[in-house]
């Protein structure tokens, strides 16, 4: 579990998110959505221990400020919505190198673990291409897929649908949620698709102007709920026990 008490952190002097309290539970996929500028990226950064802050980050029973950058990457992976430039490596290199550090805390079968991780998400046929070579959404398929290369313990990922068509997207969900499920991890991750947030998600947390305005499970949301954050109408229909939102 991890858990935010009274969180305020921001960029350059400016506080972005301010007094922010919440619990994230083991073994639910949450989404956090809101307009941009509401702090959805922030929040990420912070849990994944790239900005200061002022409160509590309880993670499994520890402080974060009390546990050691190596020591939080062996149990979590980050995926932020952009990735600099990688240098020329072939898929499996990649793969690899993605968790370099941490071969010490990973198991004797890591190289079975791979081949199982690059099947599920169907990118083993392209294992010897140099990442330059991929298309955008071969590549976004690469980093998912190498951030549950550890058997990490919680996950963020900042808008990991990017770049994938619809097929691939509904794909890339029913694998991480397979994941997570079997595996008992903490998903926390940002979308924009309010849609597709209901389709991967299990918990629902809505943010505007650094504060949490609203949460609630993917099947108790409401037109309210909608409004209030984004300040537009919308209906929502059931389809097959699914709620679809029509804006």
């Amino acid at each position: 579990m991890i858990e935010l008490l009274n969180i305020s952190t921001g960029y350059n002097g400016k506080v972005i998110i301010k007094d922010l309290n919440f619990k994230f539970r083991r073994g639910e996929i949450t989404s956090i959505l809101g307009p941009n500028g509401s702090g959805k990226t922030t929040l990420l950064k912070t849990i994944s221990g790239f900005l200061k802050y002022k409160g509590k980050i309880i993670i499994d029973g520890k402080d974060l400020k009390s546990i050691s950058f190596i020591d939080l990457y062996k149990d979590l992976s980050y995926l932020p919505q952009k990735i600099q430039d990688i240098a020329e490596l072939t898929v499996i290199e990649f793969m690899y190198t993605s968790v370099a550090g941490f071969f010490d805390s990973i198991a004797k079968d890591f190289k079975k673990n791979m081949i199982d991780i690059m099947n599920k998400f169907g990118i083993i046929d392209f294992k010897d291409r140099y990442i330059n070579t991929l298309s955008g959404g071969e590549f976004q398929k690469v980093l998912i897929a190498s951030f549950f290369l550890k058997n990490p313990k919680i996950v963020l990922l900042d808008e990991p649908l990017n770049n994938l068509d619809i097929k691939n997207q509904l794909e890339i969900i029913d694998i991480i949620r397979k994941i997570v499920y079997d595996k008992n991890v903490t998903l926390i991750s940002v979308v924009h698709d309010i849609n597709m947030a209901l389709k991967i998600s299990d918990y629902l947390v809505f943010m505007r102007d650094g504060k949490v305005i609203s949460d609630c499970k993917k099947d108790e949301i409401n037109s309210d709920i909608i409004e209030n954050v984004f300040q537009i109408k919308c209906r929502i229909f059931s389809d097959d026990g699914v709620n679809r939102i029509i804006f």
